[in-house]
């Protein structure tokens, strides 16, 4: 089972997703089912996978279950609905490639069925690992997995040498089989281009690490330093977006309206760059106002995707860090040389494929998570530009050639789906097979002479029940709970005993009841 962001969206862990799945799927090795993140019931794409989809997102009318749906973040990511899919599919080998966060609750929540006698099926966990410094709880979840692949060998080695963990090889996503090298002309030609005009390309959702603002005010100032007028930037992105960069006042600000197109997408099927004119267009083959910016529901195929990028001159990824930016690797398949900040998935992809490397100028570290994010050189972009756009023609098509080179050398799906399968078929099928594992917490008792530490230990070996727990993060954790208080809102309140005690027998009890109904 693969657990991800639904295979028929457009994200880029969907066509991770959607690409692994169907190698799985094709090999004939394994019965092959999806736990379909923001995928909904009701939804008609979840028909077309051959494979089993499980939704997370309730119907649109069941209000109850919207309800309860919407009470917890992370019941986006199966949280909500993973105890009732896996007794249902039962499945021997559970793939992700999230952040911990996102699944965190596979591992360090005693009420799921992994953590069950040691689980009831093998975890596989890919993470996107975009920056130095993790924090150490990821670390250890990252620890109690049964098997752990990286996306570059930069996050490899940041595993390996902040938390001396091993990986079992890595497994990057690539171009799909649509993404080849096309006619520069006749691409930008079927966009209304001209084709002698030169392009720069930053595909991306529009999240704050992404820094579009720094690209379009770096953008404009090559344009005033070269006094070229035959270069534009094609932003694919979405807009507006409630967590994103305002992109029309970077845009306004840097006096470069003529100069940035932006993709829109509309419900006819025309797929088109456009100045930027807010979050809907003018569709030119419908006429209606019914285009829109570029989003995760998938109206822009990968075909389109490839036309786009076979139009494209020069691939940017500005970011401040990247667990692994599929985009430059689709764009490589596509003969497009890439430039990217040296930092991250990112340094993988230059140093690999032979890009353009724009230096960080310092890392600054991150006030929510603790890592340390690239604050990249401007001016060192900009230089790129100039490199590259004095380039003659041929120097150019030739640096495009040999990035196409470097990634048919080291990428391809078939060459990542055998990682995943390397890993699954060296590790024994565990067994749904087994006794029930019902246990009787004490009863409450505060234990005042009892330190928190001491504490901590009996809740976890006498009401959990789950004495391989201790002397783990999740013990730490615990520890540090009892000590200084569960954040509530924005604020840290202590509590009283009795409210761990009530959190922990509420965890034993509903295992009980999980291995009850597992067992009937």
């Amino acid at each position: 089972m693969v657990i991800s962001e639904f295979s028929e969206l457009s994200t880029g862990y969907s066509i991770y997703a959607k690409n692994l799945l169907r190698q799985l799927y094709q090999s004939n090795k394994y019965d092959v089912a999806e736990l379909a993140c923001y995928g909904e019931v009701g939804d008609p794409k979840l028909n077309s996978p051959p494979w089993k989809v499980f939704p997370t997102v309730p119907h649109p009318d069941d209000a109850q279950g919207r309800q309860q749906y919407d009470a917890d973040p992370f019941n986006a990511f199966g949280k909500g609905v993973c105890n009732a899919v896996f007794n249902e599919w039962r499945p021997d080998y559970v793939l992700t490639f999230f952040d911990a966060w996102y699944s965190d609750h596979l591992v360090n929540m005693p009420s799921y069925y992994n953590t069950v006698e040691g689980g009831m099926f093998n975890l596989i966990w890919m993470p996107t690992v975009d920056a130095v410094n993790q924090k150490q709880s990821w670390l250890s979840t990252y620890k109690a997995c049964d098997g752990l692949l990286c996306y570059t060998d930069w996050s490899r080695d940041v595993l390996k040498n902040e938390g001396r963990l091993f990986t079992h090889g890595e497994a990057p996503a690539c171009g799909s089989e649509e993404f080849a090298p096309g006619n520069k002309a006749k691409a930008k030609e079927s966009f209304g281009l001209h084709k002698d005009t030169k392009i720069i390309t930053m595909v991306s959702r529009n999240q704050r690490r992404k820094l579009f603002p720094d690209l379009i005010n770096t953008f404009a100032e090559y344009l005033e330093e070269s006094g070229r007028d035959d270069v534009l930037l094609w932003l694919h992105t979405s807009y507006p977006d409630n967590q994103g960069w305002d992109l029309s006042r970077s845009i306004m600000d840097n006096e470069v309206c003529g100069k940035v197109l932006i993709t829109y997408a509309c419900e006819c099927g025309n797929v088109f760059p456009n100045h930027f004119c807010g979050g809907t267009a003018f569709c030119g083959n419908c006429h209606r106002w019914s285009a829109q910016t570029s989003n995760v529901g998938g109206r822009i195929s990968d075909n389109d995707m490839a036309r786009m990028l076979n139009a494209t001159d020069l691939a940017v990824l500005h970011s401040n860090s990247e667990g692994q930016g599929i985009f430059t690797w689709q764009a490589a398949a596509c003969s497009v040389p890439i430039c990217e900040v040296d930092y991250s998935a990112m340094a993988s992809a230059v140093d690999k494929m032979d890009g353009y490397k724009v230096p960080p100028i310092s890392l600054m570290e991150e006030i929510e998570t603790g890592c340390k994010r690239a604050v990249p050189d401007n001016a060192a972009l900009k230089a790129v530009f100039h490199e590259h756009f004095s380039l003659p023609n041929s120097l150019q098509i030739m640096k495009g050639a040999e990035t196409r080179r470097k990634y048919v050398e080291n990428y391809s799906w078939d060459k990542t789906a055998a990682q995943w399968m390397n890993v699954i078929d060296s590790l024994p099928v565990k067994t749904w097979d087994k006794g029930a594992n019902i246990a009787n917490p004490e009863p409450f008792n505060e234990h005042p002479y009892m330190s928190n530490t001491e504490y901590a230990r009996w809740l976890i070996g006498k009401v959990t029940v789950q004495p391989e727990r201790l002397t783990t993060f999740f013990e730490l954790n615990l520890i540090e709970e009892l000590t200084n208080g569960v954040m509530e809102g924005s604020k840290m309140r202590r509590q009283p005993r009795q409210f761990f005690y009530d959190r922990y027998l509420w965890f034993r009890d509903r295992l009980n009841q999980l291995e009850q109904i597992r067992c009937n």
